[in-house]
């Protein structure tokens, strides 16, 4: 089949170059048997070059489209694979994202409760540390009032001794100092000298 429409291909470029030169204008005076000679043989020789080329360039030719049609082929199929693998990876994309929202949700959420009870806690570390210098104020004023009472009842005994002193020897004498003296003396067991 693929002769025939090769040699169809032959008779048509033959008719095609005898159509042409017909329509040069060539008299009929001029179309003597030579010059149907000189067109034959070149037609003839046209026939082979093109019967030649057919039959050299034939298995090459065939070879050549198979194979570019194998690499087209090639091509789609990767070009196919490549568009699914790319889909895929969109899809897994598309999951690690809605995962990694989640996850940031999921983040902001326990910052917010570690937020809340780091606050709770700071709260309640003031509120023990308050209690804490509240005791330590209480114990200081109970501590300085102790002082200060201690301190004033000294300072009153102090007072009272200083002032009964001087109410003693404003009231006593000489004779009264000796009357004390000996009173002293015979409580603690002793005589005086005199």
């Amino acid at each position: 089949m693929r002769r025939a429409t090769g040699l169809t291909i032959l008779i048509l470029l033959a008719l095609a170059s005898a159509s042409a030169f017909a329509s040069q204008g060539v008299h009929e005076s001029e179309l003597n048997g030579e010059y149907w000679w000189d067109q034959f043989v070149k037609l003839f020789n046209l026939t082979l070059v093109i019967a030649v080329l057919y039959f050299l360039l034939r298995k090459p030719v065939k070879n050549f489209f198979r194979e570019r049609a194998q690499q087209i082929d090639e091509s789609l199929n990767s070009a196919e694979e490549a568009r699914k693998e790319a889909e895929r990876k969109l899809a897994e994309m598309d999951a690690k994202i809605a995962g990694l929202e989640q996850r940031v949700a999921e983040i902001m959420r326990k910052a917010q409760e570690n937020g809340e009870a780091e606050k709770a806690r700071i709260i309640a570390d003031a509120e023990l540390e308050t209690q804490r210098i509240l005791e330590l104020a209480k114990r200081e004023i109970e501590n300085r009032y102790k002082a200060a009472r201690k301190d004033l009842k000294a300072y009153t005994v102090d007072e009272a001794i200083r002032h009964a002193r001087k109410l003693l020897r404003e009231q006593l004498d000489a004779e009264g100092d000796d009357r004390l003296i000996d009173l002293f003396l015979d409580d603690i067991g002793g005589r005086r000298v005199q």
